[in-house]
């Protein structure tokens, strides 16, 4: 294939300048998504798990109805 066959790619700017502005608008909601929830973590952390410590609630959410307490992520008998 020689340079002459090439074609060229052909882009509307009008198009390219909304799809940017598109991508970049998408970027915002998911940064604001991401910091919104980042804000308010510990508070819905203490809301639905009281008695957990800070460090504790995550463990307390992937529970598996352990009544000791303890999460055993290594258990074989469910």
């Amino acid at each position: 294939m020689s340079t002459s066959d090439a074609t060229a790619t052909v882009v509307d700017p009008v198009a390219l300048r909304r799809t940017i502005v598109a991508a970049e608008a998408r970027n915002m909601v998911e940064w604001f998504d991401f910091g919104a929830f980042s804000y308010i973590a510990v508070t819905l952390g203490a809301v639905f798990f009281p008695e957990a410590s800070a460090s504790a609630e995550e463990w307390d959410a992937a529970e598996d109805g352990d009544q000791d307490g303890e999460v055993d992520l290594l258990d074989d008998e469910d």
